[in-house]
C-alpha cells in the first residue's frame, strides 16, 4: 500500500526534477511509454498573437507553455523522496512545437516538489528553468495536482543567458503515468528572434 502511494505521488510532478545542473533526456523512448494524448490547447508562438507581443518596460515578454507528459523512469531515495524522469510534448511561446524534459523530486511526506526542466524547440534551442512547489492528491478523483513557481536559469541558442519566470500548475493520473502542465510568466526577449519565424 505504501509503495502504491509512492507511485501515485511520483506521478504528480510531471513537471520537474532534482535540483542541480541542466536536465538530461530521459532514458526511455516514447515508444516504451503510454502514448501522449494530443493537447487541445494551441499556445501562441508568435509575438504578434501572444498577448499582443508587447514587451514590458523591463525588457521581458509574456510566456506561456502547455505540455502533456509521461513519467519515463522513477526511483526512490530513503526516507521519503521520489525521483522522476519525465518527458512531454506540447508548445510554448517563442519555442513553438517543442519537447519538455524534467528531472523531478517529490517528498511524499510533505508533497514538496522541486527540480529542473529543459524545453527544447524543433531547431534544438533550449530554455532551462528550476521550479519549486507543492502537490497533493484529490481524494474524490484520485488525480494528483501540483503548482508552484519556476525561475529561468538560462538556455542555448536564442535563449542563451535568458532570465524570467512565473507560475505553473497541472494534474497527473497516477494510474496511467500521464499528466499535463501549464506554465505562465515572462522571459527576456529571445536573442535574434524574428517575428513570426516560429
Amino acid at each position: 500500500m505504501k509503495y502504491l502511494s509512492i507511485l501515485m505521488l511520483a506521478s504528480i510532478l510531471i513537471l520537474a526534477g532534482c535540483s542541480g545542473d541542466d536536465p538530461v533526456a530521459p532514458l526511455a523512448t516514447p515508444n516504451d511509454q503510454v502514448a501522449i494524448p494530443a493537447t487541445s490547447e494551441v499556445v501562441p508562438v508568435s509575438p504578434d498573437n501572444a498577448w499582443g507581443g508587447q514587451e514590458q518596460s523591463n525588457g521581458m515578454v509574456p510566456f506561456r507553455g502547455t505540455y502533456t507528459t509521461v513519467v519515463s523512469e522513477a526511483g526512490f531515495i530513503p526516507p521519503s523522496t521520489v525521483q522522476l524522469d519525465i518527458w512531454g510534448e506540447g508548445s510554448a511561446t517563442y519555442l513553438g512545437q517543442s519537447t519538455w524534459y524534467s528531472l523531478s523530486s517529490v517528498d511524499i511526506n510533505t508533497g514538496e516538489q522541486w527540480g529542473s526542466t529543459a524545453e527544447v524547440a524543433s531547431n534544438g534551442d533550449e530554455l532551462h528553468y528550476d521550479y519549486l512547489g507543492g502537490s497533493g492528491v484529490d481524494p474524490d478523483t484520485g488525480l494528483t495536482f501540483f503548482s508552484g513557481e519556476w525561475t529561468v536559469t538560462g538556455g542555448t541558442g536564442r535563449f542563451a543567458n535568458a532570465t524570467g519566470g512565473g507560475t505553473y500548475e497541472g494534474t497527473a493520473d497516477g494510474t496511467q503515468g500521464t499528466g499535463q502542465i501549464t506554465l505562465i510568466g515572462q522571459i527576456s526577449r529571445p536573442n535574434s528572434y524574428r517575428f513570426g519565424s516560429e
